[in-house]
């Protein structure tokens, strides 16, 4: 038995062996003229094989790519797109750089410092007063989605520390956001539509049209009705015993 473990290691696994089979066939073809009407079939193939993926810039290029690597470089024929370097294929990307460093206050994240840093880095006062009052605002916000309400001065104090000292804030921002306002924005319901629609419907029920004679029902009358049909009949059976 011939098994999958014991074949060639697959370049492009997404188009399967059997266009890898094409490809090595198309490896072994002498003849220019035929191994371009070969290599242009195996290109319609592979691209019929993802159709969905016809709109993506640069699809032909692509595919033209994966042939190459699929046949190792080895097929001697005029590519419409520039080979793809063979020694640039397995170079690893590098590295990404992560910021290990310790934060001061963990809970308002790293973005908040980087903010701070800019703003002791701007000249302008009023630029930065301005940048100031917003990370100030921001940090007060996500105190009090916190269930946190903190005073104007703790916040300046916070953003003293994170700056070491550079940023003096107290005197030139002035008053943050209301915290009492802000609650009361939150809290406050919305008008739910839906709900309204169904508190109507409970309150005024819908009338129900009998489909046979276009009868309009009303809930709430089909018990007088009933009533209404026994009492016919009694009568009808008391004039029958006289």
């Amino acid at each position: 038995m011939d098994y999958n473990t014991s074949r060639k290691k697959l370049a492009c696994p997404e188009y399967g062996r059997n266009i890898q089979l094409l490809v090595d066939y198309a490896k072994t073809i002498k003849d220019p003229e035929e191994l371009d009407r070969t290599v242009k079939a195996i290109i319609q193939i592979m691209g019929s094989m993802n159709p969905q993926l016809r709109d993506i810039p640069d699809f032909k290029h692509k595919l033209w790519d994966h042939l190459n690597i699929m046949a190792d470089y080895e097929l001697n024929i005029q590519s419409p797109y520039p080979t793809p370097e063979k020694e640039g294929l397995d170079t690893k990307p590098a590295r990404l750089e992560y910021n290990d460093g310790e934060l001061l206050y963990p809970e308002y994240g790293r973005i908040i410092e980087k903010l701070i840093k800019k703003a002791v880095s701007i000249k302008d006062p009023a630029r930065r007063n301005e940048l100031n009052r917003t990370i100030s605002n921001h940090i007060k916000k996500t105190n009090l989605l916190w269930g946190k309400d903190m005073s104007d001065e703790d916040i300046f104090h916070i953003l003293k520390d994170i700056s070491h000292g550079k940023l003096e804030v107290q005197e030139n921002i002035g008053k943050l956001i209301d915290s009492s306002g802000f609650i009361n924005n939150n809290n406050k319901p919305k008008n739910n539509v839906n709900g309204n629609v169904n508190n109507d419907r409970g309150n005024n029920p819908a009338p129900i049209t009998n489909g046979v004679n276009g009868n309009v029902f009303k809930p709430g009358n089909f018990n007088n009705n009933n009533n209404g049909k026994k009492k016919n009949k009694n009568k009808n059976r008391n004039k029958q015993q006289f």
